[in-house]
């Protein structure tokens, strides 16, 4: 709820001729609202007939004018609005009391006839026929409520005489068939040439009826068909949920009298949410039952009336407020209650309060939902019933209201006089209606004595004047920010359409063949790479490095010393054999790079370091993507938060002891000569170093699917993302997708075949590359032997003169140890064995990731970019007969799209009305006294 506002109250001075207002002239640029200004009667020596007098501003008495609650200055005056005197005799309410009934009832019924009403609707008729022409549009739908005066009041507080009587209509009067819905009345003043009357009734639609039993749920039920898509303005009223907006016309009359039933009918349509309106039509409704399903309802019934004389206005008559239900109808007093707090909440509407004068203003609950809103400052408080109160009452309770002293409103307060029953029995017409009122208030105490001060504030003309005015104003406030919000709706609208895929084309088989073209160039450019294509390209490559390293990472392991070398208490081993970390002035325990051996059966391996700098550097290069079109559907092929690759396989390196190496060459010796190892050691243990291949392969095989899956989904949405609401994307995505799992099926076979071939039996023809390998293997087997044959030593050394060293001391030790303090090594052929099947392992390795990653790149990635504009074709069935129905299917929206273009379009062409409607404004402000730059946008 927004902030409390201070209440601003305008009150008028002694105005002997309330008539007299020209409401041109407030087109013209004079704001009588302004604090201190008079609201009626902005010449203060008009006098009751409407000639010049020579009495003064000070003499005419002006009331005091509140902004808060600091009163503006006093001009001097010789009755003051406190005085409880009468006025002396030369002050305009004395003349006016001793002006004759005949005289007012004639000037009455020429003001009727004459253009007493006319003087409402001369510079005001085109704004406010063109709020109502915006809100008929629907502009109200699109954009923040638009300025309008809503009658409120509780039920039996003269409301429907009121409004009988601006409007010059009668409304139903029967039990049970009072103001039950909203009913919006559109007054228009015709010209002089046509003095025809005539009405429109239209049944306007914008809740339906939910009966479900749970209504808290039905009001917060969402997604429901046909309701309005977002928006401030979805809301529900109990079990009234909000829907596209709709008008049907009920009925067109041409004599005033047919209103009243053809009104009461229109209610009960609209109080039968269930049944067909038509059935309520006069003429059609001979057999229908007078009968309602809801006792309710927040459709409007609208009258648009037009005639002679009739003042410019439009307002809303709601139903009035409950204080009391029966309990299984309590429920009802929100209903309404809420239905009164949506139309009076907006900042720009104009609250007319209907207050009877039997009653207290703090027992009505109109009054107190008034305050709840806080919209005191834009309410106009209209006092009914003076005629009914007891004789001897005291009417300082309402010279308080009109002084305001006690509830204080915006607009002040009114007094009008309505006919009472029997004069309603008796058909007693307007004008003689408004006789009579001017009758009571220029004869009857204390109005034409006490209260005369307030004169301008009584009476039905005036307060028609009044409204007039005041909804001039507030629409001329209100117009700039109305047509910017068009503006800014219209520019919505237009991105909105702008975004979705146009119908198809008048070729549709060009257009679909034209975006698979595309498509394809634009997934061969990635795949080829270059430039600003080479993003993938890249990607790719670093983890083709990454695989081959997590292969040659994972050769097999050996534990350089047996457990029969360890002694049964061990000092400090050699600290360059645990870490294998050079220590200063000490010998380097390996030649070579460092490579990870196992000194003890407990120790762990260190993680072989084999990415490179530059491989780092195209993996940073490789994860900043470009900027993606932003995905409304999803493809199958959408990125996912990227895992580090390869880690699942690590570990699995292959752990040799030396005794297990010596059981199998003992195993695979057929020879009778203990000197000759059998090569088919070295194979079995080779072999058995890298059955975990495929669970690398695996790695590497889904890491390229992802990969590939989000470039093909990038392109797709590319080049085809403007028809993601149509059958060719979804077609397309699935294609693709189907497309890639074939392929990726075919690589994973073709890999697994590459793997089958390395397990199945050792094989090499570069003798010169694996001798290389082998004898760095054994170089660097023989260096870590020869390390922990020297702690072995030392070991034992320590162990025996019982003074264990370690560190510095222990390092210089064992740099002195020569080959013949420790003998020959009694492992020998076992380590020779090893780096066999190291270097094998090295020389299969490369073979086996080069071979993967040239499969993938000259097969998979060739065949996606070859063979996917032919598949993609084919199982789109757009080649040979029938092709071209077929990609016109394929370009149709979806049905809820299509809904969505069809409404985006009415709401469109709403706007382009209102538009030009503001456009023709401009052209004629002067007519309207606008400053033209107010239109411009």
């Amino acid at each position: 709820m927004a902030p409390r506002q201070t209440v601003k109250s305008e009150y008028i001075k002694v105005n002997p001729n309330p008539q007299a207002v020209a409401v041109e002239e407030i087109m013209e640029g004079g704001n009588p609202s302004e604090p201190g200004n008079p609201i009626v009667n902005t010449d203060p020596n008009l006098s009751q007939d409407g000639a010049a007098t020579q009495s003064s501003a000070a003499d005419e008495g002006y009331h005091t004018s509140f902004v808060g609650n600091e009163p503006t200055p006093t001009p001097k005056s010789s009755s003051t609005i406190r005085s409880s005197r009468p006025p002396t005799q030369t002050s305009p309410s004395m003349r006016a009391k001793q002006m004759s009934a005949t005289d007012l009832r004639s000037k009455s019924r020429s003001a009727e006839v004459g253009g007493g009403l006319d003087v409402l609707g001369r510079g005001v008729k085109r704004l406010v026929q063109g709020m109502n022409f915006l809100r008929q549009l629907g502009v109200e739908n699109l954009v923040d409520p638009l300025p309008k005066i809503v009658v409120v009041g509780g039920q039996s507080t003269g409301k429907s005489s009121l409004i009988e009587a601006i409007s010059e209509i009668k409304v139903p009067r029967n039990t049970g068939t009072t103001t039950r819905c909203p009913i919006e009345i559109n007054l228009s003043e015709t010209s002089n040439a046509d003095p025809r009357w005539s009405c429109r009734v239209i049944l306007h639609k914008k809740y339906v009826y939910d009966d479900a039993p749970d209504r808290s749920r039905s009001e917060q039920s969402q997604g429901s068909p046909g309701r309005l898509s977002g928006g401030s303005h979805n809301q529900a009223i109990g079990p009234w949920l909000e829907y596209e907006p709709e008008d049907t016309l009920f009925a067109t009359l041409d004599n005033k009298n047919d209103l009243e039933n053809t009104l009461f009918w229109a209610q009960l349509a609209t109080l039968n949410p269930g049944s067909n309106p038509e059935l309520y039509k006069p003429g059609l409704n001979e057999n229908t039952i007078d009968t309602f399903q809801v006792k309710f309802s927040p459709n409007v019934v609208r009258l648009d009336i037009a005639g002679p004389g009739l003042p410019n206005l439009s307002f809303f008559d709601l139903p009035g407020v409950i204080n009391v239900a029966d309990s299984n109808e309590r429920y009802l007093v929100e209903l309404v209650a809420k239905l009164v707090k949506e139309y009076i909440k907006a900042d720009n509407c104009i609250n007319l309060l209907t207050l009877p004068m039997t009653d207290d203003v703090e027992n009505s609950s109109a009054y107190g939902i008034i305050k709840e809103e806080q919209a005191e400052h834009r309410t106009i408080g209209v006092l009914t019933k003076p005629d009914r109160t007891q004789t001897g009452d005291t009417f300082e309770q309402w010279r308080t209201l009109l002084d305001g002293d006690r509830h204080q409103l915006g607009h002040g307060y009114f007094v009008t006089k309505q006919c009472d029953q029997a004069a309603i029995n008796r058909g007693i017409d307007h004008a003689e209606a408004r006789a009579q009122e001017t009758d009571f208030f220029s004869q009857t105490a204390p109005w034409a004595t006490e209260l005369a001060i307030y004169n301008g504030r009584f009476g039905t003309m005036n307060l028609q004047t009044f409204l007039s005015q005041k909804l001039t104003e507030q629409i001329k406030t209100s117009l700039p920010q109305i047509n910017e919000q068009v503006r800014k709706k219209a520019n919505s609208i237009d991105l909105e359409l702008a975004a979705l895929p146009e119908p198809p084309s008048e070729d549709p088989q060009v257009e679909v063949n034209n975006k698979l073209t595309a498509f394809q160039y634009r997934l061969q450019q990635y795949l080829d790479g270059g430039s600003s294509f080479n993003h993938f390209r890249t990607s790719w490559m670093y983890l083709a490095e990454q695989f081959r390293d997590s292969i040659l990472g994972s050769h097999p392991k050996l534990v350089v010393r047996d457990p029969f070398e360890t002694p049964r208490k061990a000092p400090h081993p050699v600290e360059s054999e645990r870490k294998h970390t050079r220590t200063p002035g000490t010998p380097t325990p390996f030649r070579g790079q460092p490579i990870d051996l196992i000194d003890s059966e407990d120790d762990v391996p260190c993680k072989p370091e084999f990415v490179t700098t530059s491989s780092r550097k195209r993996a940073q290069k490789a994860s900043g993507t470009p900027n993606e079109t932003p995905k409304k559907k999803k493809t199958g092929m959408e990125k996912v938060p990227e895992a580090e690759p390869f880690t699942t396989v690590k570990g699995m390196a292959k752990k040799f002891k030396l005794q297990d190496i010596r059981q199998a060459i003992r195993n695979a010796h057929s020879s009778g000569n203990p000197l000759h190892v059998d090569p088919k050691a070295a194979d079995g243990l080779s072999m058995a170093s890298l059955v975990h291949w495929d669970k690398v392969l695996v790695e590497l095989l889904n890491n390229t699917d992802q990969k590939l899956r989000v470039l093909v989904g990038r392109c797709l949405t590319d080049i085809v993302g403007m028809y993601q609401e149509t059958e060719l994307f979804t077609a397309l995505s699935a294609l693709c997708c189907s497309f890639l799992n074939e392929r990726m099926d075919e690589q994973r076979i073709i890999g697994r075949r590459a793997y089958d071939l390395e397990v199945f039996k050792v094989y090499a023809l570069n003798e010169q590359v694996l001798d290389r390998y082998r004898a760095t293997a054994l170089a660097d087997l023989s260096e870590a032997r020869r390390v922990a044959r020297t702690n072995k030593h030392l070991d034992e050394l320590e162990l025996k003169l019982g003074k264990p060293t370690s560190g510095q001391e222990r390092e210089v030790k064992a740099f002195k140890v020569t080959e013949a303090q420790l003998g020959p090594d009694p492992f020998t052929k076992e380590v020779d064995v090893m780096s066999i099947v190291r270097g094998y392992y090295t020389y299969a390795g490369s073979r086996f990731s080069d071979h993967i990653c040239q499969g993938i790149q000259a097969e998979l990635f060739v065949r996606c970019r070859d063979q996917i504009y032919t598949e993609l074709r084919a199982g789109l069935g757009i080649v040979g007969p029938g092709a071209h129905e077929r990609c016109a299917q394929l370009l149709a929206e979806d049905p809820q799209l299509e809904v969505k273009r069809s409404q985006l379009k009415k709401e469109r062409e709403t706007l382009t009305k209102a538009q030009e409607w503001f456009a023709r404004l401009a052209e004629d402000h002067e007519e309207v006294d606008f400053d033209q730059d107010l239109f411009v946008s």
